[in-house]
C-alpha cells in the first residue's frame, strides 16, 4: 500500500504540474486511484438471532348484590392472554485490509491513459533490503497490480544470492515472480562493472 501511495503521490505531482496543460480527467483519475488504494473490505464473520418469547395474562371478576322489593345477584368473570415475541440479530463485522489486484490495475491504467503517458518506469532498488519470506509476496503483488498495465515497466535492482523472487503455495502453485513467463533478468551489475574495469585496464 505504502508502494501504490509513492505512485498515486508521483501521477499527481504530474496531474497538477502548472507546465502540463490541464488535464481535469487526469486528475479526477488519481484522485479515483488514491480512493481505490485506501479502500478496505468487510465481512460478516459471525451472526447470533436470539428469539425471546413472553406471555401475560390478566384477569378480572365482580360480583353484585342487591336488597330491594325484588332481590338480585349478579357475577362475572373475564381473562384475557397476550402473547409476545422479540427477534434479536447480532452481527460480527470483521473489516480486513485487503487490495483488491485487478482494480488497482484498472485504476492504474486508466490514471496513465488520462494522463497521456505512453511509458511510465518504476525502479525499485535494494531488492534484498526486503525480508526474504517476504519478497514472493511482493513480487506477487507487484505482478497482478503492475505488470498488467501495457504502459508500465517494472525494473528491480537486487543481489543475487538474497533474493528470493518465488515460492511455492499451497497445493504447489507458484507465489511470485516466474522468470522468462512474467519477467527476464537483464544485466548483472557486477559483471558489468568488471567488465568495465578490465577495459580501462
Amino acid at each position: 500500500r505504502d508502494l501504490l501511495a509513492q505512485l498515486q503521490s508521483h501521477l499527481l505531482d504530474l496531474a497538477t504540474d502548472p507546465g502540463q496543460p490541464e488535464r481535469i480527467d487526469g486528475l479526477e483519475s488519481v484522485s479515483a486511484l488514491a480512493d481505490t488504494i485506501a479502500q478496505v473490505s468487510s465481512t460478516v464473520s459471525a451472526r447470533e438471532i436470539t428469539t425471546e418469547a413472553g406471555q401475560s395474562a390478566q384477569r378480572s371478576g365482580h360480583l353484585s348484590a342487591g336488597l330491594s322489593a325484588s332481590p338480585s345477584l349478579s357475577a362475572g368473570f373475564s381473562a384475557k392472554t397476550e402473547d409476545s415475541a422479540k427477534v434479536a440479530e447480532h452481527y460480527t463485522i470483521v473489516v480486513q485490509d485487503t487490495i483488491a489486484f485487478s482494480e488497482i490495475a484498472a485504476a492504474v491504467e486508466q490514471a496513465l491513459g488520462t494522463l497521456g503517458i505512453q511509458r511510465l518506469y518504476l525502479v525499485l532498488d535494494e531488492w534484498s533490503a526486503i525480508p526474504p519470506d517476504v519478497q514472493p509476496y511482493v513480487a506477487e503483488f507487484l505482478k497482478r497490480s503492475i505488470l498488467p498495465s501495457s504502459r508500465m515497466t517494472l525494473k528491480i535492482g537486487s543481489l543475487t544470492y538474497r533474493s528470493a523472487f518465488s515460492v511455492r503455495g499451497a497445493g504447489g502453485a507458484l507465489v511470485g515472480f516466474e522468470f522468462g513467463g512474467d519477467v527476464t533478468r537483464n544485466i548483472d551489475l557486477d559483471e558489468q562493472y568488471a567488465a568495465e574495469q578490465e577495459a580501462e585496464i
